[in-house]
């Protein structure tokens, strides 16, 4: 076994993998350039806003060019040429409800903007350790095969002195094979993941991930997790559905109110008819109306109105424990891979003395090779737990952070 190999395994124990470095988020920023989701959510935004000018549009009146021509039996033709203006006056509020209505369409447009950002950054974050960790599975396999190599290197040599068994060749030349399976499954499942990255964030060929390992990782406490999740923007989105049921069930309770109009006419043309109308060059006149019977249209949309209510509480509610339930998920399982940490990392340290010590016994000839195969392989495999039980730490808390809307901000 040379000496370079030996000082490579001992030395390499952290990730580091020399490639043009794009962090998590840069990967996140790049994405968030390559989809077009800041176009749609502008376009989706302003559609919410031109529905309130709309609404607010009914305060005014509408003032209107007019002409008519008509015969009647027995009079003159008449015509008319005005211009005329209607007008709400009262109608029970009604217009000033739809547009607050209206107006939570906006702030609802706006926090699905953050929701689409929460949703990408999640989509990256998967992306990215799914890569990371197939890398580093991959770096270990291949150290391995390089320590697999050197050891049926160094039996051929023992063998034409002596000092080995052609079974002990055997062994380490099964080893070597398995190896070089497990490696290649492992770089297939790198450059698929790698490719599943770059459609994701667009970013070019040379490019790869570079993640540094953290030596601790904290986390707030569950409660400050659950108050950030019952802040997210879809949580107050189901808050604004709820008060625009209230408000629309309130619109429907209006109906029942009377409604006060005004109607005038100014007027350029006016010819057949009274004399006295043909007199006149304006004229104006108020109209009210209350409404008595319609079949139980009103009273079915206002008990329609009302269920919907109903169903918007009962959904917020059930977000809300959806929300509790998903903290709860997300907590344990970051605190899960924590805990590993620390154990993984003792019986790495262990496999890796246990190691060193065999080689120095194999030279001396008190163990076989198979004894420091099983070594190595001990080692490697606890090395690559350690360093999976980092990755997927940070990866689990980098989850809860993001379901809890704490992400990057966009640039």
């Amino acid at each position: 076994m040379t000496k370079r190999s030996i000082c490579l395994l001992l030395m390499t124990t952290t990730l580091s993998f020399n490639t043009y470095a794009v962090t998590l988020e840069e990967s996140y920023q790049a994405t968030l350039k390559n989809y077009q989701n800041k176009e749609f959510n502008d376009a989706r935004i302003q559609a919410a806003k031109e529905q309130t000018s709309q609404a607010k549009g009914t305060y005014l009146p509408t003032i209107t060019a007019q002409g008519s021509y008509q015969k009647v039996d027995g009079f003159d033709d008449q015509k008319t040429v005005n211009i005329n203006l209607k007008s709400n006056l009262f109608n029970g509020g009604i217009d000033g409800d739809k547009v607050e209505n209206a107006k939570k369409n906006v702030e609802i447009s706006k926090n699905l903007a953050k929701l689409d950002q929460i949703k990408i950054y999640l989509q990256v974050v998967d992306a990215y350790f799914d890569y990371i960790i197939a890398l580093n599975d991959y770096k270990n396999f291949e150290l391995l095969e390089m320590q697999a190599r050197d050891r049926v290197s160094d039996l051929s040599k023992r063998i034409n002195i002596g000092k080995s068994r052609k079974g002990e060749l055997f062994q380490a030349q099964a080893q070597l094979a398995s190896v070089d399976v497990s490696k290649k499954n492992a770089n297939g499942l790198v450059k698929q993941y790698s490719e599943s990255l770059k459609a994701l964030t667009g970013l070019n060929q040379d490019s790869r991930p570079v993640y540094v390992l953290k030596s601790n990782n904290q986390a707030e406490t569950k409660d400050f997790y659950v108050q950030k999740m019952l802040n997210r923007e879809d949580i107050v989105n189901k808050k604004l559905n709820l008060e625009q049921a209230q408000t629309s069930y309130q619109i429907a309770k209006k109906h029942f109110m009377p409604s006060l109009d005004v109607n005038a006419n100014a007027y350029a043309l006016r010819e057949g008819g009274s004399s006295s109308s043909r007199n006149s060059d304006w004229d104006v006149g108020l109209t009210l109306a209350i409404p008595l019977y319609e079949g139980g249209i009103a009273n079915a949309a206002k008990r329609e109105e009302l269920q919907k209510v109903n169903q918007e509480t009962i959904a917020l509610a059930n977000l809300e424990k959806d929300v509790v339930i998903d903290v709860n998920t997300k907590y344990e399982q970051f605190l899960r891979y924590q805990d590993q940490i620390k154990a993984n990392e003792i019986a790495y340290k262990s496999a890796k003395q246990s190691y060193e010590e065999s080689l120095k016994d194999y030279a001396l000839g008190i163990i076989s090779n198979l004894d420091v195969i099983t070594s190595l392989n001990l080692y490697l495999n606890n090395k690559k737990e350690y360093e999976k039980s980092q990755l997927m730490a940070e990866y689990s808390l980098k989850v809860l952070e993001a379901s809890a809307g704490m992400i990057p901000e966009k640039l």
